[in-house]
Order: structure tokens, then C-alpha cells, then sequence
């Protein structure tokens, strides 16, 4: 039932979209063949940033770069790339309208954050139209696609690696270099109740892992290509986990690039030039927890003391200052195009797709 509804509603969706361009019914139909649409159309959604694109305009455009380019890494490339400059926001993508514990949408176009910027290449990528696109996206956001916030991936290691095995390895051990192991514990049920207030009795788990440092990185480029997905090591001296995504782009001067999302907008810049900005982020940061160590008890005493005296009218509590994480590292992922897509019940090509 939910998955008729699903469908239902996606398609109402689609069908109340405008392009902003006048359209008579020769000019569009769902199964038309990406050579025979309107030449001005396609050519004004090859000027715009693929971020201005509508559900409608998307279709198009997906359906002309599926049957043009059969690489898909280059689909990645030229996706990632023409989304340059979308701009930013953190925490836009819930279940509405299916559940109502995280009331943002299922997805979002203009707009992003790390991980939805990386979700929708991949998902454009893949797929030769918007319903194939919507298809593949809710498999690399859920567990078998089911859609639901606890079935959300919300850890990158713990649940989209391992969920999207179908899509990504993990190369970061054959690189060529030594890694840093790691384990990380996880408390999902916690997680649920601090942040949704959903119960759950999911067990605590913890994972090993392995990155690559800081120090080492320069050393894998000419191991990378594009499309791999990276994952950014960050944390404290106590506890380490990943803490941003980005991809790979490599220009035909084989400069490795990171093209990721993050405030204020979609950027691309060289891997080696993130590194350093990190590097030099992570400096900053622990001078800021040296002062905090110092500066919180303060703080703390002088809280206890307001609330003790009940004096708050005219002093008011101070905040403490917050820790910032630093940087460790980088965990590489690479993506193989599947013979078929997790809701596909047979192989897929080109010709058999697109026919």
C-alpha cells in the first residue's frame, strides 16, 4: 500500500510542475526519445545550473545525458560539476509525507548539504529519467529503499557503506599506504530518542575502520579517479567519526579535485587545497578548546553562583564554549555502476533502459 501511494503522489507531484517554458503536447511526452525534444528547450537547460532545475526539467535533462554520454563517470563529472554554486543548508531531508517524525521532504533540488549534494549525483548518474532518479535515491538513502526514519542511513559507516554495497567499495586499504585503524562506537537507539524522540531498542554496536592521514594523503592522488566518494575523518583525541562528504574530480591535467557541499555553496577545489585549509582549521580549533578548558569551569562557577543567588533578571547565564573537532583524514570510497539497480528486477543497458 505504501509503496502504491508512494508512487501515486510522485507521480502528482511531477505532473503539477512547469517548466517556465511554453510546451504544447507534441512537445512533451514521458516516453519521448531524448533526440526529438525541443531544441530550445534543451539548450536553455544546458545554459542553467542543473540546482535551477525543475522535477520536470530534470526529467528532460537526465533522459538527454543517459542516452548521450554512456560513462558514468562522466555522468558523475558533468553532474557534479553543473552543480557548482547550490547553495547550502543543513538538514533539509526527512520522510514527509509517510512519517511525520522528520517532516522534511523526501528530497530537494535546489538546495544541499554534504550528503544530500553526494546522494543526487550518484542518484542522477545512475539513472536514465526522474523516475528512475527517484527510484535509485530512495535506495541510497534507506535500507532497501523502505522508507522511514529508522531506516535511514544516517551513519556513513555503519549504514551507507554497508547498505550501498550494491554501488561502493571501500579502497582506502589499497592505496598504497598505511592507514590508521580506528573503532567507533554507535548508540542508535539514543540517537532516536534525543533527536526524534522515537523509541527504539536497537543494541549499541561499535566498528573498525581505517583512514588514511592527514600526512599520507598526497601520496594515494594518482590512485584516485572520478567519482570516488570521500569521507572526512574528524573528531577529539577521545573519539573520531566521519564528518563530511565530498567527491572526486579529476581534470584532464589530472589535478585531483574535491567537489563537495558546504557552506555557503557548492564548491570545487583541489583535494590538496581542503587538506591544508583543514589542517590549518584544525590549529585553530585547538587553540579555541585550550581557552575553553580554561574558560568553562569559569564559566560553570559563575552559572551556579546566578542560580544559587537567583539573580537572572539582571545577569543573565553565560553559555559555555563548545569544542571544535579537528581533522584527521580521508576514507576513500569508488562506485562501480551496477548490471541493474537495486529496484530493477532485471539487468539494465542502455538500449534496454532508455527502450
Amino acid at each position: 500500500m505504501r509503496n502504491i501511494f508512494l508512487t501515486a503522489f510522485i507521480s502528482l507531484l511531477f505532473l503539477s510542475c512547469s517548466t517556465g517554458l511554453v510546451m504544447n503536447e507534441s512537445t512533451w511526452q514521458g516516453d519521448l526519445e531524448p533526440d526529438s525534444l525541443d531544441t530550445r528547450i534543451l539548450n536553455d537547460l544546458k545554459s542553467r545550473p542543473l540546482y535551477t532545475f525543475n522535477e520536470y526539467e530534470t526529467d528532460i535533462y537526465l533522459k538527454w545525458l543517459y542516452k548521450t554520454e554512456p560513462d558514468f563517470y562522466e555522468r558523475v563529472r558533468h553532474l557534479a560539476e553543473k552543480n557548482i554554486g547550490q547553495p547550502y543548508q543543513l538538514y533539509l531531508l526527512g520522510e514527509f509525507p509517510f512519517e511525520l517524525y522528520d517532516r522534511e521532504p523526501l528530497y530537494i533540488l535546489d538546495k544541499s548539504d554534504c550528503v544530500v549534494f553526494t546522494e543526487h549525483m550518484y542518484a542522477m548518474a545512475l539513472s536514465r529519467d526522474w523516475p528512475s532518479f527517484f527510484k535509485t535515491l530512495m535506495h541510497l538513502r534507506y535500507r532497501n529503499g523502505e522508507i522511514g526514519v529508522v531506516s535511514r542511513n544516517h551513519y556513513a559507516m555503519y549504514d551507507w557503506m554497508v547498505n550501498n554495497s550494491w554501488l561502493v567499495h571501500d579502497i582506502t586499504d589499497s592505496l598504497g599506504v598505511e592507514t590508521v585503524t580506528d573503532t567507533i562506537k554507535y548508540n542508535k537507539a539514543r540517537f532516536f530518542y534525543n533527536r526524534y524522540q522515537l523509541k527504539t531498542n536497537i543494541a549499541e554496536d561499535s566498528l573498525v575502520w581505517h583512514y588514511v592521514a592527514a600526512d599520507n594523503i598526497e601520496k594515494v592522488l594518482n590512485k584516485l579517479q572520478t567519482g570516488d566518494l570521500v569521507y572526512v575523518a574528524r573528531g577529539y583525541e577521545t573519539g573520531r567519526w566521519i564528518g563530511h562528504y565530498g567527491m572526486v574530480i579529476v581534470d584532464n591535467d589530472w589535478l585531483v579535485n574535491l567537489i563537495h557541499s558546504t557552506p555557503p555553496q557548492v564548491i570545487k577545489q583541489p583535494l590538496m587545497e581542503y587538506v591544508r585549509q583543514s589542517l590549518e582549521r584544525t590549529e585553530r580549533n585547538r587553540l579555541h578548546n585550550a581557552k575553553a578548558a580554561i574558560e568553562n569551569p569559569k564559566i560553570r562557577e559563575r552559572n551556579k553562583i546566578l542560580a544559587e543567588k537567583k539573580i537572572r533578571l539582571f545577569r543573565k547565564p553565560k553559555p559555555l564554549m563548545s569544542p571544535q573537532p579537528y581533522f584527521y583524514g580521508l576514507k576513500f570510497l569508488r562506485p562501480v555502476e551496477p548490471d541493474r539497480l537495486p529496484w530493477e528486477k532485471e539487468p539494465c543497458n542502455l538500449q534496454t533502459c532508455v527502450d
